[in-house]
Order: structure tokens, then C-alpha cells, then sequence
């Protein structure tokens, strides 16, 4: 029975991080610059800071497994998109734009371990206040 309940506590949430990674991406798309995955970068990038700033957060405290996986698994999980991330590097591979494809794996990898960084300062602040 616990089991079910996590997991529709999980879907429900993944409902709502898939919703907004839509709406995030979405935007970006229609305003920056085309020939860069800008949506996708920024999704994962503060996909990075919510799961790091939400589990140093809770770390040491009473915070139900429910809500501790509805929000990292079902909101953040479904929010992020490492898939699309791969997709978009083999593309532009592809086309012929491996300096390109170069730069946005770079930016994502050392941007979204900066996110991590920066999410864990923040809630330790939160944590102090």
C-alpha cells in the first residue's frame, strides 16, 4: 500500500516538473537565439540547483519519503531531461557542428556542476535563517 501511495505521490508530481519543463523550455525557445538547445540547458541547469538545493535542505530533517520522492524523482526527474540533453549533442554531431556540440556538453557539465554547487550554499542558508 505504501509502495502505491509513493508511486502516485511520484506521478503526480512528475505531472507538474513535466508541465513546467514545457513551459521553461518553451519560453527560452521563443525568445534566445536559434541553433542552440538555450531551453534545454537552462532545464537541466536549474533542475541541478533544485534537486541539490531540496536534498541539502532536507537532509537533516523529518521530511516524509513521500514528499522527499514526489519532489527528487516526480517533479525534478520529470523536469530534467538528460535524454533530450543526448539527443541534442548527437544532432548537432551530426550536422556537422561538433565545436558547437562541444560547448554545450562543456556548459552543461561544468555550468550544471556549479547549479549543484550554488543550490547546496543557498538552502544552507535557509537552513541558518
Amino acid at each position: 500500500m505504501v509502495w502505491l501511495q509513493h508511486a502516485a505521490m511520484i506521478g503526480l508530481a512528475g505531472f507538474f516538473g513535466a508541465i513546467a519543463r514545457f513551459a521553461v523550455a518553451g519560453l527560452v525557445t521563443s525568445i534566445a537565439p536559434r541553433g542552440f538547445p538555450y531551453g534545454t540547458l537552462l532545464v537541466n541547469l536549474t533542475g541541478c540547483f533544485l534537486l541539490a538545493f531540496f536534498l541539502t535542505l532536507i537532509r537533516d530533517r523529518a521530511v516524509s519519503d513521500a514528499l522527499r520522492l514526489a519532489v527528487a524523482i516526480g517533479f525534478i526527474g520529470a523536469y530534467t531531461t538528460f535524454s533530450t540533453f543526448v539527443w541534442e549533442l548527437y544532432e548537432m554531431t551530426q550536422e556537422g557542428h561538433a565545436l558547437r556540440a562541444s560547448a554545450y556538453l562543456a556548459a552543461s557539465v561544468a555550468l550544471g556542476i556549479v547549479a549543484v554547487m550554488v543550490g547546496v550554499l543557498v538552502a544552507k542558508q535557509f537552513e541558518r535563517a
